[in-house]
């Protein structure tokens, strides 16, 4: 599966788009848009912009 074409289309665009780390924690080097979108996904279910309970 790795090396099917759609695979490694999606992995191409999202290295491009995000890179492929940070050298230090999200704390020192802030968090990526992909981090603030997921915690947005997960916390909705909450009813919370950042997941902790009100």
């Amino acid at each position: 599966m790795s090396g099917h074409p759609a695979v490694v289309s999606a992995v191409q665009d999202t290295v491009a788009r995000d890179g492929t780390s940070r050298s230090a924690s999200r704390l020192l080097s802030e968090a990526k848009p992909v981090h603030r979108e997921l915690k947005a996904v997960l916390a909705s279910p909450l009813g919370t912009e950042d997941g902790s309970p009100s």
